[in-house]
């Protein structure tokens, strides 16, 4: 049996009733998700955040472009030993059930859960990132704060 490259990032161990796809992954992965993807991963300043509470995991599923991925986030540390998991499939759900879990806000995209999930999949190549799109319980308006201080004080 022979093994051939059958997209970037993917090997195809072929065989007469099913394709078996296995991830080529590069020998050093980062241990910061802004790595992964620099300038469309941005780390938030945790003074700013503006999502408190997310009230459900269910939300709306969908995928994005990784050419078109640009989402904020508060924690940038990542296990590479995490990483390598995910993609070898050391888990129930295999890497294309993995989700990534994100809340609009304000014409931005915040990552509430899901950090090695992306990392993994940025690191494998995929093309479109599952996502799902949560609705925050609490969102602290930071600008309507500000102006009910500002009235306050005159």
């Amino acid at each position: 049996m022979r093994t051939e490259v059958t997209a970037p990032g993917h090997k195809a161990a072929p065989s007469p009733s099913q394709v078996v796809v296995m991830f080529a992954l590069p020998p050093d992965l980062p241990s910061s998700l802004v790595e992964y993807a620099r300038g469309r991963i941005v780390p938030a300043d945790p003074a700013t955040w503006p999502i408190i509470e997310v009230r459900d995991r269910v939300g709306i599923v969908s995928t994005i472009p990784r050419y078109a991925l640009e989402v904020l986030t508060l924690r940038t540390d990542i296990d590479p030993e995490r990483v390598r998991w995910l993609v070898n499939g050391s888990s129930t759900r295999p890497l294309t059930n993995r989700h990534v879990h994100l809340v609009h806000h304000r014409a931005r995209l915040h990552v509430v859960d899901g950090h090695h999930a992306l990392a993994a999949h940025l690191a494998v190549g995929s093309d479109r990132v599952p996502v799902r799109l949560v609705t925050p319980n609490q969102v602290l308006d930071r600008d309507a704060i500000a102006l009910d201080e500002a009235t306050t004080a005159a």
